[in-house]
């Protein structure tokens, strides 16, 4: 289908005119959190995710001592499942005016679920928020993470898209993945969140995605950031591990990224990825919560 440029970018422009003029997004203030912890880590997800969500909280709990706060952020989740400590509720309405449009019918078409990742910014009352995909699995200990002694040079911390260096070196030339972050307090926030939101409306990303928003937002803003190695993020398949430089030591957690295609259950979506190693698999079938 052809795509009429000058048209898009006339919506584009229309639709950020309808955020700022739009009660709701001036109204919009930070979800603050009473709790005595300093560090909360974050997931989000649906009723489709639900077992995925189980199975890494799961594994994170049984992997790692002294977790903090847990906090999940959905849609259509109406009460927080076992071992989530607080269950944020989103509002798809809330993004009416966010949607893309119909004339991207490609990839960059925009899901829903990408407003949800960007109000883990929005949250207020903690130093540090640590976010773990729901498609992910602890295996070892991860408590760095949420250590306030550890990733506090920066504002913000993650893995590398496309890995090739270990280090907590500044690598803003390099695109960092969503999929695991480390977001110190400078970031969290109304004032970040409504900046994240309004670049979406602008398609300010690189790939269509939250992932786009969020390094367009660090590099625009000149953000301090540092890396996590990539042990933090495998790809649970030995090809990609062994051509991957920052895999100095075995995975801590991996990551069963891919979309659902054909798939009608989560472990379907497990067992049917021809790419994922057998042997993670079925690592994966130790920890299952479905």
């Amino acid at each position: 289908m052809d795509i009429n440029i000058n048209k898009i970018k006339q919506k584009i422009v229309k639709n950020y005119f309808s955020l700022i003029k739009d009660s709701h997004f001036k109204e919009i203030k930070s979800i603050e959190v009473e709790d005595n912890n300093k560090v909360a880590i974050c997931f989000v997800a649906n009723k489709r995710y639900i077992e995925g969500l189980a199975t890494v909280v799961h594994s994170l709990k049984k992997n790692n001592k002294n977790v903090p706060t847990i906090i999940l952020f959905s849609e259509d989740i109406e009460e927080a499942p076992d071992d989530v400590d607080k269950l944020i509720k989103i509002d798809v309405e809330d993004y009416r005016y966010l949607e893309m449009f119909n004339e991207l019918n490609k990839p960059l078409l925009w899901p829903k679920s990408i407003y949800y990742k960007l109000s883990i910014f929005n949250v207020y009352g903690y130093d540090r928020i640590v976010f773990i995909d729901s498609d992910m699995l602890v295996i070892k200990d991860i408590s760095d993470l949420w250590d306030l002694d550890e990733y506090n040079e920066f504002d913000f911390y993650a893995t590398l898209t496309y890995p090739k260096v270990d280090d907590k070196s500044n690598q803003q030339e390099d695109k960092l993945c969503s999929a695991l972050m480390v977001i110190n307090k400078n970031l969290l926030g109304v004032h970040v969140y409504k900046k994240l939101i309004e670049m979406a409306v602008l398609h300010k990303t690189y790939e269509g995605s939250d992932q786009g928003v969020i390094n367009y937002y660090l590099r625009k803003k000149s953000v301090p950031c540092g890396l996590i190695n990539q042990y933090y993020n495998t790809f649970p398949c030995d090809k990609h591990i062994s051509r991957c430089k920052g895999y100095d030591r075995p995975a801590t957690i991996l990551h069963f990224i891919g979309g659902w295609l054909k798939f009608t259950s989560w472990h379907d979506r497990i067992h049917c990825r021809k790419h994922f190693d057998q042997k993670y698999i079925d690592l994966y079938d130790e920890y299952y919560k479905g």
